[in-house]
């Protein structure tokens, strides 16, 4: 009969197998146990990882909005974005994504804006705030444009919340 090896022949033994930890069982193989530990493992780091990933994406996405919302500061010299629809110098902006120019009830538009046609989508948007006189030509909107791509997404992105 084999002689039974002490407690610390075994855990040098199982060390000297590869398994760094020492957790190994001398009397199982690669053996079920084993494999149900990486699995629950795999899945710890799944769970564990997925919200702090969906928390960065919303960090990210309030980062955005924030700079949005910065950005449409200069906006508001002329625009409102009051939920009772009311106008300033220019058009309320409120639900401005997914409406046609020019169709405001309450504020006179300029020929040309009027006279646009289509529908005020991101890209759209992003034509118009990039460069206002070249994309509506003989619009009454008194203002260069937002020339920083980044600057005119993140005030899209801010427009496109409020409904």
């Amino acid at each position: 009969m084999p002689a039974v090896p002490s407690a610390p022949q075994r855990r040098a033994q199982t060390t000297a197998s590869g398994d760094v930890c020492g957790s190994r069982l001398p009397f199982f193989e690669e053996s079920v146990l084993t494999k149900r530990r990486y699995a629950i493992w795999r899945v710890a780091l799944v769970l564990t990882t997925f919200p702090w990933a969906a928390h960065t994406a919303q960090a990210q996405n309030a980062a955005v909005l924030e700079r949005g919302k910065a950005q449409f500061g200069i906006c508001s010299a002329c625009h409102s974005t009051a939920v009772d629809g009311s106008h300033a110098f220019g058009p309320n902006l409120r639900g401005v994504v997914g409406r046609t120019p020019g169709s405001v009830a309450g504020y006179k538009f300029s020929k040309s804006m009027a006279a646009r046609g289509g529908v005020w989508d991101k890209q759209s948007l992003n034509v118009f705030l990039e460069d206002p006189a070249k994309a509506v030509p003989n619009n009454a909107m008194p203002y260069v444009g937002v020339k920083d791509a980044a600057d005119r997404a993140a005030v899209i992105d801010y427009l496109t919340t409020l409904h």
